[in-house]
């Protein structure tokens, strides 16, 4: 069982207290303490406990003595459970007992490493200079039981509870600190009721409990029809694990300090494990004053500890506005619905979260009938993903064009990156389609992700050039990923791409074409990061991939890569690309890098035919090739590639 402190009145007067026992049992004091705040005198919630004198505690019997029952206390406060505190650098060491012993007050004299000697537990350690708990009991659902393991300052730190709002989780480092209290703020209509109940209805299908109390928000009646149309809405669950709580008239009538007895009071008797505070605005604007609210808001910690309830305060203030909030709770998320260009993009940035890492910066989120979908930034977090187990070979992986396997050295090795970039006809998409019915044909999965092209015209572009992609779809070997290229996230489309390579298990990727997803991402700046975080992660899960990209000019002055900063992560680069000679158009083929092994450094002729592609000898045009401007030259005779 755990020891708790009741305080009353008379004790904030500074006379001596009983630790009591959340059974009603009293425990003989063993030592007279005093409240202290920063000026010296009794103060209210949230001031340290600090021994007055180390009295010793007497010889403990083998059998304790039986325990007296309480006497009812007139004017009783919350019970504040007994936990660490390092103001005036003082240690208060309060342990649990499993045999009903006495509690102990070790002084500041005493080494802090071992407060408190067996059979006592939950011995409070020291490190770097703060005092932590081995195992603090935070919470009924979500938290950790005191054990007598020992644990490092990392273990120590507050449990995690789970969101299970898709992407949540993964910028919050775990999930909702145990206990703790997070504010969610935004504008209106971005999203934080319905982030609010999601988490609500989520964490009570999940076994838990949940409050959600309302400050002149929407009526109830109206928010839960409102909710009905989402997936997550579970109305058997409304009333018994989900309870809604109206406290404006609280607040109207007994203030600040109404509304925290009242929240207290409800959590405690419902057993609930989570609480949901929506409408924080309404008590910003009926605060007395700045230093009430500030204490307001501790007071809500405080209780969270008590009660071992996480608390998820929802205010419309903007992110400028939470200077007062803000400097008081553990942890900040920031909502924002943004204009880009011609479209709204919603965001989210965790700004602040004690306890523990989390993913900064902003990301990415939609609203759909499952709720709340957030798409953390791809390169924020590809390095934690897991790897797939793959053996590097040895055997290089064709092109399905012998010409261009030649110029390559032998074809490309397994999970490298290349880049093929080509004017508009130029060949792109049958040379990716001629590498994934290579694989096909040696039994081995290949995925094609497009934007432009329908999967039935692609499988009528296959088979213009001798290609049964049908069949390889119907054998399982080929799955076609198309999006058309309307207004999409990019961090959504890269994660859907990972999750379909995660249940696939490709050999080959054919992206058709990394210049269209690089056009939503948001802003234009994270494109190097963006494609160095997609193709490692590609190459981390076994892939080899192949990513078309779009040169807009037929003709300039310069070789202009359409996308630099990919161009330079890129293991290998081909340029696909028409030239004008004499009335006539070419296409022409040129390898610009191959990594690890020497390549072909000849600009040839290829020819799309029924049977596919077909690469020539070396084009007989002096210069200007790789621009689309061809000088013409005397005709020479060239050796055939293929």
């Amino acid at each position: 069982m755990f020891y708790f402190i009741e305080r009353n009145r008379s004790l904030v007067q500074g006379s001596s207290f009983h630790p009591t026992l959340m059974s009603g049992h009293r425990v003989p004091p063993t030592a007279r303490l005093e409240q202290r705040g920063k000026s010296g005198r009794g103060s209210t919630i949230g001031s340290s406990w600090a021994p007055r004198s180390a009295t010793p505690l007497p010889p403990t019997r083998a059998t304790p003595p039986p325990l007296r029952p309480a006497p009812p206390t007139k004017h009783a406060l919350p019970f504040v459970p007994v936990i660490p505190f390092t103001k005036h650098g003082e240690i208060l060491c309060l342990l649990t007992s499993t045999t009903d012993r006495p509690i102990r007050w070790s002084p500041p004299s005493e080494p802090p490493s071992r407060c408190m000697a067996s059979p006592l537990r939950g011995v409070i350690e020291r490190h770097d200079a703060r005092c932590l708990p081995r195992r603090l009991p935070v919470g009924r659902y979500g938290g950790r039981g005191m054990t007598d393991d020992t644990v490092s300052p990392r273990e120590a730190m507050p449990g995690r509870l789970e969101t299970r709002v898709p992407g949540l989780d993964t910028i919050l480092g775990g999930g909702l600190p145990v206990a703790r209290t997070v504010l969610v703020a935004g504008s209106p209509g971005t999203g934080k009721t319905t982030l609010g109940n999601q988490l609500a209805f989520h964490h009570a299908a999940a076994g838990g409990r949940v409050v959600v109390a309302t400050l002149l928000a929407e009526t109830h009646d109206l928010m839960l029809a409102n909710l009905t149309s989402f997936q997550f809405f579970d109305p058997a669950l409304v009333g018994e694990r989900v309870v809604y709580l109206n406290l404006f008239d609280t607040l109207e009538s007994e203030g600040l300090g109404g509304v925290a007895a009242a929240i207290r009071r409800f959590a405690r008797d419902s057993g609930a494990t989570l609480l949901v505070v929506d409408g924080a605005a309404v008590i910003e604007d009926v605060a007395p004053s700045q230093l009430a609210l500030r204490r307001f808001v501790q007071q809500l910690q405080v209780q969270a500890t008590i009660l071992g309830v996480t608390t998820f305060i929802i205010t419309g203030r903007v992110r400028n506005e939470l200077e007062v909030l803000g400097a008081h709770v553990d942890g900040i998320v920031v909502l924002t619905n943004e204009p880009f260009e011609s479209r709204q993009v919603r965001q989210v940035e965790v700004i602040k979260l004690r306890g523990g890492p989390h993913v900064a910066g902003g990301h990415t989120f939609t609203i759909t009938e499952s709720g709340l979908t957030i798409f953390p930034r791809l390169e924020s977090v590809a390095g934690w993903l897991p790897r797939l187990e793959n053996s590097r070979e040895a055997l290089h992986l064709g092109t399905g064009v012998p010409g261009f396997d030649t110029m390559l050295g032998g074809g490309l090795l397994p999970f490298s990156s290349t880049l093929v970039m080509g004017t508009p006809g130029a060949g792109k998409t049958l040379l990716g389609l001629s590498f994934l019915m290579e694989g096909a044909n040696r039994g081995e999965r290949g995925l094609l992700a497009g934007f432009h092209e329908t999967p039935p015209d692609l499988i009528a572009t296959a088979a213009g050039i001798g290609l049964d992609l049908r069949g390889a779809i119907d054998a399982g070997l080929i799955r076609i990923l198309w999006d058309p290229p309307l207004e999409l996230s990019a961090d959504a489309w890269a994660w859907r791409l990972l999750d379909v390579i995660g249940e696939y298990r490709p050999r080959r990727l054919f992206l058709d074409a990394l210049s269209d997803i690089q056009s939503f991402i948001i802003p234009p700046r994270r494109r190097a990061t963006y494609t160095t975080a997609l193709t490692n992660e590609l190459r981390l899960r076994g892939v080899t991939s192949l990513f078309a990209t779009e040169i807009d000019t037929h003709v300039d002055d310069e070789l202009v890569v359409p996308v630099p900063a990919a161009s330079a992560t890129m293991d290998n680069g081909i340029l696909l690309r028409h030239v004008e000679l004499r009335s006539s158009l070419h296409r022409l083929v040129s390898v610009l890098k191959v990594r690890q092994r020497a390549t072909d450094p000849a600009i040839r002729e290829f020819v799309i035919t029924e049977q596919g592609i077909v690469v020539s000898g070396q084009f007989p045009a002096a210069s200007g090739l790789l621009t689309g401007r061809a000088d013409a030259a005397p005709p020479s005779s060239g050796d055939a590639a293929s």
